[in-house]
């Protein structure tokens, strides 16, 4: 209504976390066209909830890649024998306001194959070896607790090539209010990480401290509480032909349960 490019505010004042965003949705798209699995997830379809994030900033950052990858999503779904487009878009009109086919638009598939996203918050970090069906696909996962939809996966690592090799286990199709989701699904023993058991305790499987996290009021009050603590990114290096990454996942596990991770 005021004509102001919001979104370049925020740019300018904050940084890029805007794009990034939708960076992150492109980046955690399998070679399957499904988004990678973490925390409470149900439908991972893509066009749920990457349409509305990249479509809008693609729009208002005039990001051609963001365009080209929006085009490639519309015409994916909207050409599905069952199509859950109407449906898992949610709101139409965003198409109308943010969908711009005859708008310059630049291959997708030349953004960079390995991007890291917030290293020193919920740390995670998409590998592949290209953009097609049987490309390899890498995830990995190592940060703050963010909330209760989250999972206790410090650690956590995926590959999928041409079908899930390494991938996170359980359903979250009936909710929280189970013993399956509050006794393997949300916890670490259903995740490609370590866990480390008490020997003395034959009850003990070794996962990662419980927290109870739902409400954290401000940001800064989030940033304050060291219970969110699960881990941090340590060390991130990429080449050309090679991707490290170091991760210290310590503050996980119970106190005194370890010396470091």
């Amino acid at each position: 209504a005021t004509g102001e490019n919001l979104w370049d505010m925020i740019r300018a004042s904050q940084g890029d976390w805007g794009w990034r965003q939708a960076l992150f949705c492109i980046q955690g798209e399998q070679p399957d066209g499904k988004m990678v699995r973490f925390g409470d997830n149900f439908f991972r379809g893509t066009d749920r909830f990457s349409f509305r994030v990249i479509a809008e900033r693609a729009h208002y950052y005039d990001e051609p890649a963001g365009r080209d990858y929006v085009n490639r999503l519309i015409a994916r779904h909207t050409s599905a024998a069952e199509s859950r487009y109407a449906e898992e878009i949610g709101s139409e009109y965003m198409v109308l306001l943010y969908w711009e086919p005859d708008a310059p638009a630049r291959d997708y598939t030349t953004l960079p194959p390995r991007m890291m996203f917030s290293p020193e918050g919920t740390g995670m970090a998409f590998w592949r070896s290209g953009w097609g069906p049987d490309d390899t696909f890498v995830f990995f996962k190592c940060g703050d607790y963010f909330d209760n939809h989250g999972h206790f996966d410090a650690g956590h690592l995926e590959v999928f090539r041409r079908a899930p090799l390494l991938i996170e286990g359980g359903s979250y199709a009936e909710g929280t209010d189970t013993e399956h989701y509050k006794k393997f699904f949300h916890q670490s023993v259903a995740h490609n990480t370590i866990n480390i058991a008490d020997p003395s305790d034959p009850e003990d499987d070794g996962s990662h401290r419980f927290y109870n996290n739902q409400g954290q009021g401000t940001f800064a009050e989030y940033m304050a509480n060291p219970q969110n603590d699960y881990g941090r990114i340590v060390d991130y290096r990429e080449t050309e032909n090679l991707a490290y990454i170091a991760a210290d996942l310590s503050a996980a596990f119970p106190a005194g349960r370890v010396k470091q991770v």
